[in-house]
């Protein structure tokens, strides 16, 4: 962390990117009910389109690169749609807009963009969560406590745990930009557990 004052949200030209992503999406399903994939396949050619052309700002060549890159490498699983929401609906922090669940899946979208895994384990699973750590920078949370943390009309009523392979502060940037907390509990040089709360 750098002693740089923090951006207020992302950059505008990426949010009118993010924004673009989802008026082509939403122009080309023109109210049917298209598969992920499909879906996946037109954000990826919308893409490399762009890339292609020019269309945005060299400023976001990485960025756009970074999607690309992404798509290829998970398929529909990379969640593209999802990371351009995230995008749009925290530029315009539309609280209201998006149920908690909703949030905690843009969180978790985020983590990834910023090259962290995030791993849904069992009580069993989570008890050996230190021992499993490898090298890769992963984010753990328990099935058991994430299938009770939601009522029915996806509002957080219970606080959830999470485990980090290691250390890392912009976690807690990445909850408040999604209206969470994220609150050091206990914290060493290969492990660190999070209790991550509605703001």
């Amino acid at each position: 962390m750098t002693g740089q004052p923090r951006q207020k949200g992302p950059a505008p030209e990426l949010v009118n990117f993010a924004w673009a992503m989802l008026v082509s999406l939403h122009m080309h399903l023109q109210g049917n009910q298209w598969s992920e994939l499909q879906q996946h396949l037109h954000i990826m050619r919308w893409l490399a389109n762009r890339r292609k052309r020019h269309l945005f700002p060299k400023s976001l060549a990485a960025e756009i690169d970074l999607f690309i890159a992404e798509g290829r490498r998970r398929g529909a699983r990379a969640g593209l749609r999802a990371k351009a929401e995230y995008i749009w609906h925290t530029a315009r922090g539309d609280r209201c807009q998006q149920s908690d669940f909703r949030w905690l899946s843009f969180f978790f979208n985020a983590v990834k963009m910023m090259g962290w895994e995030d791993q849904l384990v069992s009580d069993a699973e989570w008890l050996n969560v230190e021992k499993n750590h490898t090298s890769h920078s992963k984010v753990y949370l328990r099935k058991s406590e994430l299938n009770d943390a939601f009522d029915a009309g996806e509002n957080m009523i219970r606080p959830l745990s999470l485990r980090l392979s290691q250390p890392w502060e912009v976690i807690k940037l990445i909850a408040e930009d999604c209206f969470l907390k994220a609150e050091l509990v206990s914290e060493s040089t290969d492990d660190c557990s999070y209790v991550l709360t509605k703001r």
